[in-house]
């Protein structure tokens, strides 16, 4: 143990107890309550007690080992002279116990309703380092308490557990045996369905018209494209069987197809020509007041 003179105040250290410390690295969280007991005096020991404590929610053995382990702390620090207000930095790690033990201290003292003992400790480590408080909440956590071989431990337990509950599994089906098919059906033709029921025979009986499809329709055959301007043609009619065949009289020209004389010129007049009287002469005028003269 030393003791420097900083900025007018006393720095004060706790020895490194590299016992406990390894002794705690060496093992689990279950291990901690018998190193404890192997090392009542250490204040490493009941700060890690404190924390795991802590970390599981028990409050009430959270304030009791933090307490011990800041008691035991100011012990060891009194015989180098410490006193209160004296400055225990973070920077030391063997000072980081009696830090820790006094934030884990106050917090359970607050929530068991403890304000005196709970302001108390917070001025106490306040005056030991003033950041140490912000140091233990973003550099220390109680999780680090548990080592990579507890991890393992515990990893190897789960799979174990996992692996065994999977045989037993394995083991029950095959002690049932295969599982029994359910019987299959014989089988059977299969049968045509209804056939559709017409509409004129739904109107006639008691079928309800919902089962009666209508019958289907025919799709129109498709229609050239010239009807839209032209139209469609009139429809032609082929007379059946049995039926009188039109008029002969009716099938002939209404012209008189007669042949016509050629004329002087060699021509041939046309149905105009054969339609006209023939006297040309100037018409005749009757008067009515000369009595037709």
């Amino acid at each position: 143990m030393s003791a420097d003179e900083t900025n007018g105040r006393t720095e004060r250290y706790l020895p490194d107890e590299t016992a406990v410390r390894e002794a705690l690295q060496g093992g689990g969280r279950a291990d901690v309550a018998r190193i404890v007991g192997a090392y009542p005096q250490s204040p490493l020991a009941w700060a890690e007690l404190a924390d795991i404590a802590d970390s599981e929610g028990r409050v009430t053995d959270t304030y009791a080992s933090a307490t011990v382990a800041v008691d035991r702390a100011r012990e060891v620090l009194r015989e180098s002279g410490w006193q209160p207000g004296d400055a225990v930095l973070w920077s030391h790690e063997p000072n980081r116990a009696y830090l820790r033990a006094l934030d884990a201290k106050r917090r359970s003292a607050n929530v068991l309703g403890l304000a005196a003992e709970a302001g108390a400790a917070a001025d106490e480590l306040a005056a030991a380092d003033p950041d140490a408080q912000m140091r233990i909440h973003s550099e220390f956590t109680p999780t680090q308490v548990i080592n990579v071989e507890e991890v393992q431990a515990m990893l190897a337990e789960r799979m174990a557990a996992q692996v065994a509950e999977a045989e037993a599994a394995i083991a029950a089906a095959d002690a049932a045996g295969p599982t029994p098919y359910a019987e299959q059906p014989a089988y059977s033709e299969p049968v045509a369905p209804p056939a559709p029921v017409g509409a004129a025979y739904a109107a006639a009986s008691d079928v309800p018209p919902m089962v009666a499809p209508e019958a289907d329709q025919a799709v129109p055959a498709p229609v050239p494209a010239s009807w839209a301007f032209d139209g469609a043609p009139a429809p032609s009619y082929t007379p059946g069987y049995g039926e009188a065949a039109a008029p002969a009289a009716e099938e002939e020209s209404p012209h008189d197809t007669a042949e016509i004389p050629d004329d002087v010129d060699g021509s041939t007049p046309g149905p105009e020509a054969s339609a006209a009287p023939a006297d040309e002469g100037e018409p005749v005028s009757v008067d009515e007041n000369d009595g037709g003269r």
